[in-house]
């Protein structure tokens, strides 16, 4: 009980407050950019989605002060997690089989209120499972280690399947990136990184181009160069996100009061809700927003930098990463930098399932941020004591 009080005690609240703002806009915004839809649907339940969104975040705290009494030890050595990792992968198989298809992708389970995507899980346990086979690499056997990362390839290829080609960027980045600062085989990640970085930059000229590809992804790449000659077609989401992120000015056109919302944006709860945000708060909150999100991105990274033990430390990187590729491919496709992948915005758009896991991943961060805080006093106690 003493251990749990003392824990409390070393809350990272740099990581909190930001996380609980994050939450709270979210749920603001999705409100009122859900709002118009179901009022056009003469639902009775105006305010049922941002009252969702309310729940998630609820949940998401309540799991969050379950995982924060955790050990570290628990994510890194016990078998529970391997079970854990083992549904996820089931579940992307299970949702190709039998799961709905929505929006052209069969992606996500449809239960009546809400959506789970099994995509979000993998993402988290991904990075888990990753860190734990780096930082216990002598105690696995090659049959598992291949076993693992096997499976880990044929996810990011259901992921691909389904069709979810921001999914499968985002979690082929947060293994780069984990690779990267293991220090496991420099050459080697090199190496793959470069050529990921090198496909990447040849597929956004030669992608669209190629003549088997399917038409609505090659339309999303050329649409991205140019919207305004695909106006009638598919560049009329990023033609109007342009208008909201125009019409929204310094101060914005006030809470409830977008244009774009009313049916132009046909995602703006989801994938364009930073435009809609922008359009009734104004650029000032916008960038106030992204701020708060790269603050949350730095010091989850200073942790893992900071952190003695591999495992922690590549966590703290996955779920930075995490968070930053997100936010990236999201803004970036909203702005025509990059294709529009219909990929959330962390803990602002709607969405159960991504507000959830995401919040597991940040409640390891915190968990890890106090374990390492004990560490870095006890070392100092001991330092002192030699001293003396």
């Amino acid at each position: 009980m003493k251990n749990k009080k003392r824990k409390f005690q070393r809350f990272d609240w740099m990581i909190f407050i930001p996380y609980v703002f994050l939450c709270i806009v979210g749920a603001i915004i999705v409100y009122s950019a859900s709002s118009y839809k179901l009022i056009e649907t003469n639902s009775p339940k105006v305010w049922m989605s941002g009252a969702l969104q309310i729940v998630f975040t609820a949940i998401s705290i309540g799991l969050m002060l379950i995982i924060y009494i955790t050990k570290p030890s628990f994510w890194k050595n016990s078998k529970l997690i391997d079970i854990a990792y083992i549904i996820s992968f089931c579940l992307l198989i299970l949702v190709l089989l039998i799961g709905p298809r929505i929006n052209g992708a069969k992606g996500w389970f449809d239960f009546g209120t809400f959506q789970l995507q099994p995509m979000e899980i993998f993402k988290v346990m991904v990075i888990v499972i990753v860190a734990r086979l780096i930082s216990r690499k002598d105690e696995y056997s090659f049959k598992e280690k291949f076993l693992f990362w096997s499976s880990i390839a044929i996810g990011l290829l259901l992921i691909l399947v389904q069709p979810d080609t921001g999914g499968f960027i985002i979690c082929t980045l947060i293994i780069l990136a984990m690779l990267a600062c293991s220090g496991q085989s420099p050459m080697l990640t090199i190496i793959g990184i470069g050529s990921f970085v090198s496909l990447a930059l040849i597929g956004l000229v030669i992608f669209p181009h190629i003549p088997f590809i399917p038409e609505y992804m090659r339309s999303r790449f050329l649409v991205a160069y140019n919207p305004f000659d695909y106006a009638r077609g598919a560049g009329h989401q990023l033609i109007n996100s342009y208008y909201a992120l125009n019409n929204g000015g310094w101060f914005g056109l006030g809470l409830g009061n977008s244009i774009e919302k009313r049916g132009f944006l046909p995602e703006a709860n989801t994938d364009f809700i930073f435009s809609v945000l922008v359009e009734e708060l104004g650029l000032i909150v916008g960038l106030i927003v992204i701020a708060v999100l790269l603050l949350l991105v730095c010091r989850i990274f200073y942790i893992g930098i900071k952190s003695r033990n591999t495992f922690n430390s590549l966590v703290c990187i996955g779920v930075a990463t995490m968070l930053f590729i997100q936010m990236f491919v999201n803004l970036g496709g909203l702005v025509g930098i990059i294709p529009l992948t219909g990929v959330t915005l962390p803990f602002i758009s709607q969405g159960g399932s991504s507000l959830v896991f995401f919040s597991v991943g940040i409640s390891l961060v915190m968990n890890i941020s106090a374990y390492e805080y004990d560490n870095r006093l006890a070392n100092r106690s001991k330092k002192q004591m030699k001293v003396i």
